[in-house]
């Protein structure tokens, strides 16, 4: 079963963007989220209860990160963020 995006989109969200590391996400189901720099290394991992969750990247570098979340049953989707120091 595929989630479409918009439905997706009603799952997840993220703010602020660009950020200085630190961003607040708000989620309706459990998910999994991964935060991968500009050259695919993987800065972050963690599993997101429902409800607003603060990840915090704030020992990483200024550029593009890229944001895998996943829920249940392996849908998956990604976003582009924005980190500035």
């Amino acid at each position: 079963m595929r989630i479409e995006e918009a439905a997706f989109d009603k799952l997840f969200s993220f703010y602020s963007n660009p950020n200085n590391g630190s961003f607040i996400t708000e989620t309706s189901n459990p998910v999994k989220i991964e935060v991968f720099n500009s050259i695919g290394k993987m800065v972050a991992n963690k599993n997101l209860t429902a409800g607003k969750n603060q990840l915090n990247l704030e020992n990483s570098d200024s550029g593009i990160y890229f944001i895998s979340i996943t829920v249940e049953y392996g849908n998956r989707t990604a976003h582009k963020m924005a980190v500035t120091k």
